[in-house]
């Protein structure tokens, strides 16, 4: 039964048949309302009435601390009667619930910017929307269109801002300032037109290349926008120049996509600061949206976000993965490597099947009668391959009430689809398996032989996954990639040892890393540990077309998928899902990985070979993206795959090419760029927009900034599209580059179109930079990183040999011009490739192109290495910063336990001989007293030393943790 209440023109309705929400405050999402006119489709009015009478009945109840509103208020160009339903049913929240709303392009005339939305007796100067007390500002006055407002949430005041359609450059100036000035305030972002459906910004500049019969609704694709003397600024636009330069912007929602109207990304701006991004908008659903909306519910301190999808006309509730769903607001960046944010999140054990070093060992006392589980290398015949029944297990001391297990691990082929579950993980009795479903496997947790929770979404091969378990007084939980993916009103029990078991009898996949907590874990801080995955540089070898599981990308946070013709589509480890059908059709709704677009980072890649002429190819790092397992071009504007070509034809390879490749995300603080196909930047990081311009002759670009010094660094580049071609780079004697692509199939004097590339730049200061450059023709390095011998052994062929280095997972290479004036040369239009030989050592192989005939050249390289963070190097300490005050240990410690320190900031010691360091979490200290002991303390490198007898030949250092060494000689 529906009650009725009168209220001017608004019939209010009673509330929708929904558990109150646990959350203190929540925001009412009102996406597209343009249908809901009477003059439109009869009956229509009651879906907007229904909405705004259940925002109205649950603003006590639900807390609800704003509406938003994203755009097409209205449908028909300036229509006073429609207007006039929207200013009545908008009416009835004036006084109740803060409201604000977004200007879209059926609001203005013929999708322009004249709207009556600033009419006093609509939504302008004068109205209740203008004088509500929350309003912080506008651009115009008497219009706010594009203003600022002020959220209470209790604790927490957020700043919304709310742009117009297809903002102009000034537009985008103003939001500049406002976020310049209002650093400290959380802020939502609304506009119209951001977001599109395949999970990717609307990106003009891409459009026209993969949509060149489709503008798919792009802002810059409407006449009367285009042609807008003041600019237009579409999602990427705003992104590129305001949004990602200011990390308080947490969340940006827009509407304006009609069929399949929904979308999500996380994405990860320069700073390391996580942006959630959203689409939503149910217009073309049955019945013109039917009422279908969303709230996000938010946590008492802000920093936890649910998403419900709800019509209050229809009396339901939409439980998808993609409509509901819970997501973490942070307070700072995110950590900057997963080292770092490992050190962070302290776990009490770490176990790290990569070979980087331990964070903290246990010794054998007697409880574990396995030995030593935690190791810093895997022993001898242990690899972190676990296959064929090899299982790597110990004893561990295990909590028994709030405690917290996460892995990276990653399925072969083989193990999907199976009649039978199969065991990947346990700890005492808890267990996870790939376990058989409807659609092939899917992750489930088990405890005592009890399903707790069962992933929402089936396995997918080859593809690593961030698997999570935390308990806390109440519940268990279950995470996948960072995604709550079910909980039990349960408590798993542990005895006070446990055995933890990585991989099964019939288990067959990768497991990276394994961490596990004596406390329980927040969704945040998960996400925290998971996400620092995406912002350190990551590298890697792949065969395409193999795919064997020895060749699938070892790197967490990075997984591929592979079509039939061999090209390989790179993908974050982040869940996306794709919502498909006609007709408005809701229910068909697909998962994928997200792919890593050009606005996230820079790939780069080499071929790895022997010398054979005949299969030469180049790597082509492409901005297009097919993803095979839904047969859907998902987020096809900007997604990057490699493909590989023949380098003496247009032939393309794509199969059985081995290729090492180097991930370099923006967040890594790496300068870098994509340049387009005009020879301008289309997305960077550390530069200014307009850093690099065509010199006008033979598609040469240059590249000018005072952060790029060609002269103290390193640069490497890779074409951006799927042609057969190279960059080759020119050090100007300035400190400018000079970039010259080539298509492998020509003579380099035919060359005069641009094309687009991408590049990053490697400064000489680059902490562990191994790398220089190399003249062939004078077999000399006239620029070395690090100790290295390079001997010519024969025309075009180098062998690069270093000592103490591990073999690296990519060896960067790059045709140059050691002394460029934007000339280019014959001696530079060289292919090269690679053959890893082991124990450090490289031959290089340089091809003059178009004839395949080895020839002396001149080029750069670096290695990257897959087992530690590759940063750029961080800004030095104050010099008062740089000493830590040295406290003597001991009794003094016990006495009074709160010591600080210029460098770590507060320390707790009342545990002792566990000492808690500020921003680092527990850390074991020995009293220098104790017999046996060896604890000294390095001044200049501020960190403490801890060796000792009965723990060699493991040793301590605040630096790196516990590391292991051998006995020395």
């Amino acid at each position: 039964m529906k009650l009725h209440l009168s209220l001017g023109l608004l019939t209010l309705l009673s509330p929708l048949c929904r558990a109150a929400d646990e959350a203190p405050y929540s925001l009412a999402i009102l996406p597209d309302i343009q249908y809901y006119y009477n003059n439109y489709e009869p009956g229509n009015y009651q879906k907007l009435l229904a909405q705004i009478s259940w925002i109205y009945n649950h603003a006590e109840s639900d807390n609800i601390a704003a509406t938003l509103q994203l755009g097409d208020i209205t449908q028909n160009d300036n229509n006073d009667h429609q207007w006039t339903g929207a200013r009545g049913a908008f009416d009835a929240l004036n006084g109740k619930v803060p409201y604000v709303l977004a200007v879209g392009n059926h609001d203005g005339d013929d999708n322009g910017r004249v709207s009556y939305f600033t009419k006093p007796e609509y939504f302008g100067e004068g109205s209740p929307y203008y004088t509500q007390p929350t309003v912080g500002g506008s651009m115009t006055p008497g219009d706010l269109a594009n203003s600022y407002h002020f959220i209470d949430t209790g604790d927490r005041t957020w700043m919304v801002v709310t742009l117009e359609w297809a903002p102009r450059d000034a537009v985008m100036t103003w939001l500049d300032q406002v976020l310049t000035e209002h650093p400290a305030y959380r802020t939502i972002i609304i506009t119209h037109a951001y977001f599109f459906r395949d999970n990717a910004r609307y990106d003009s500049q891409l459009l026209a290349h993969e949509y060149p019969d489709n503008s798919q609704g792009s802002p810059k694709d409407y006449p009367i926008i285009a042609a807008d003397p003041e600019g237009a600024n579409d999602g990427q636009d705003m992104w590129r120049k305001v949004i990602k330069q200011h990390p308080q912007v947490a969340l940006v929602y827009s509407g304006h996509v009609g069929s399949n109207g929904v979308g999500r990304r996380m994405s990860i701006g320069p700073e390391r600061q996580v942006v959630r991004e959203r689409l939503t908008d149910f217009q073309g659903w049955t019945g013109s949206g039917n009422g279908w909306m969303q709230t996000v519910n938010l946590s008492a301190d802000g920093n936890l976000a649910a998403v419900e999808t709800f019509s209050p006309y229809l009396d339901e509730e939409i439980f998808d993965p993609d409509l509901n769903y819970q997501f973490p607001f942070f307070e700072s960046v995110l950590p900057a490597s997963r080292r770092e944010a490992l050190e962070e999140a302290a776990p009490a054990y770490h176990f790290d099947l990569y070979g980087h070093s331990a964070l903290r060992p246990v010794p054998n006392d007697g409880t574990l009668d396995d030995g030593l589980f935690l190791v810093s290398r895997i022993e001898a015949g242990l690899s972190h391959e676990i296959r064929d029944g090899q299982v790597i297990k110990g004893q561990v001391a295990t909590p028994s009430a709030e405690w917290a297990l996460s892995t990276w691990l990653r399925f072969d082929a083989s193990m999907l689809g199976s009649d039978a579950a199969v065991e990947a993980l346990q700890l005492g009795p808890l267990q996870v398996f790939a376990a058989p479903s409807s659609d092939g496997s899917r992750l489930e947790l088990r405890a005592n032989g009890e399903t707790l929770a069962t992933d929402r979404a089936e396995l997918l091969a080859n593809r690593w996954y961030y698997l999570s378990v935390s308990q806390d007084a109440d519940q268990i939980h279950f995470y996948v990639d960072g995604e709550l993916t079910g909980e039990a009103d349960a408590q798993v029990a542990f005895e006070p040892i446990s055995i933890l078991k990585l991989g099964s009898v019939q288990f067959s996949g990768q497991i990276h890393d394994a961490s596990l907590y004596q406390r329980a874990l927040s969704m945040r801080e998960l996400q925290r540990v998971r996400l620092a995955a995406f912002t350190e540089v990551q590298a890697g070898q792949i065969t395409l077309g193999a795919l064997n599981p020895g060749d699938a990308m070892g790197v967490p946070g990075i997984s591929q998928n592979m079509d039939d013709t061999g090209r390989l589509n790179v993908r974050r480890t982040e869940r996306s899902y794709l919502r498909y059908g006609g007709g408005g059709v809701y229910e068909n709704v697909s998962w994928m990985d997200d792919p890593l677009q050009y606005s996230d980072g820079v790939l780069l890649a080499t071929v790895r070979g022997g010398q054979d002429a005949t299969k030469l190819a180049s790597v082509g790092i492409d901005r297009a993206y097919y993803d095979a397992f839904s047969g859907f071009h998902h987020g096809l504007r900007s997604g990057l795959s490699f493909e590989v070509q023949y380098t003496g034809s247009r032939a393309f390879v794509g199969l059985n090419t081995s290729i090492s490749y180097a991930y370099f995300p923006f967040a890594s603080g790496f300068v870098a760029g994509h340049v387009g196909k005009d020879g301008v930047l289309i997305e960077e990081n550390g530069l200014a927009t307009d850093a690099a311009a065509p010199l006008g002759t033979g598609g040469v670009v240059r590249l000018s900034s005072p952060a790029v010094d060609a002269n103290a660094g390193l640069i490497f580049a890779n074409i951006g599209n799927t042609d057969p071609a190279i960059v080759s780079v020119g050090y100007h004697t300035s400190g400018e580059a000079d970039f010259f692509p080539q298509t492998t199939y020509m003579d380099y004097m035919s060359q005069s179109e641009l094309q687009p590339f991408s590049f990053v730049y490697l400064p000489a200061d680059t902490p562990g930079l191994t790398g220089g450059i190399y003249d062939g023709s004078a077999a000399q390095s006239l620029r070395s990183y690090e100790s290295a011998t390079i001997t010519r052994e024969g025309t075009g062929t180098y062998l690069i040999e270093l000592e103490d280095v591990a073999d690296a997972a990519t060896l960067l290479l790059n045709s140059i011009v050691p002394d460029s004036d934007g000339t280019y040369t014959e001696a530079a239009d060289n292919h090269l490739v690679y053959e890893p030989l082991g124990e450090g050592r490289y031959r290089v192989y340089c091809y003059d192109m178009p004839g395949n005939t080895l020839e002396d050249g001149s080029f750069a390289w670096a290695l990257v290495l897959d087992e530690d963070a590759f940063q750029p190097a961080a800004e030095p300490l104050p010099e008062a910063d740089q000493k830590l005050i040295a406290y003597v240990p001991g009794a003094d410690y016990v006495a009074a336990p709160w010591h600080y320190s210029n460098y770590w900031g507060w320390i707790y010691a009342g545990y002792w001989p566990w000492v808690n360091v500020q921003g680092r979490g527990w850390v074991w200290f020995e009293p220098t007293q104790a017999p046996g002991t060896s604890w000294a303390y390095h001044q200049e490198s501020a960190a403490w030393y801890y060796i000792c007898p009965e723990y060699w030949p493991w040793m301590y250092t605040e630096a790196t943790g516990w590391t292991y060494y051998l006995p020395p000689q």
